[in-house]
């Protein structure tokens, strides 16, 4: 007797149902996983672009407070003119006021001949 398949018996490449459900699992996990990846690297671009920008953004920041800074230095370099101004006013005003005070000096006559 030889030792061999059975008569009618289906070949060892023949799939059994269960078998093709398996596949079929495999294949949609597979699809699946892939699905998952492609998503996740559309997130890590987009999550880079992110970053990109709030270092950009930083950058911004950090320029707009150097320009602040140099704003206030000259708004405080106005108001330190501004006073030197009102004092110089204020001392013209005083020599005029005293100008007006003083009695008028008699104009000078040619000396008689």
């Amino acid at each position: 007797m030889t030792m061999g398949k059975a008569p009618g018996a289906a070949p060892v490449s023949d799939r059994q149902p269960g078998q093709e459900v398996r596949q079929e699992v495999r294949q949609e996990i597979v699809d699946l996983l892939t699905q998952l990846l492609d998503i996740q690297k559309e997130i890590a671009k987009n999550q880079n672009q992110v970053v990109q920008l709030l270092g950009m953004l930083g950058t911004q920041g950090e320029q707009q407070i150097l320009d602040l800074q140099n704003v206030a230095r000259h708004q405080s370099l106005l108001v330190e003119n501004h006073q030197a101004l009102l004092l110089q006013t204020s001392r013209i005003g005083t020599v005029l006021h005293d100008l007006t005070k003083k009695p008028a000096a008699p104009p000078l006559t040619a000396p008689s001949q």
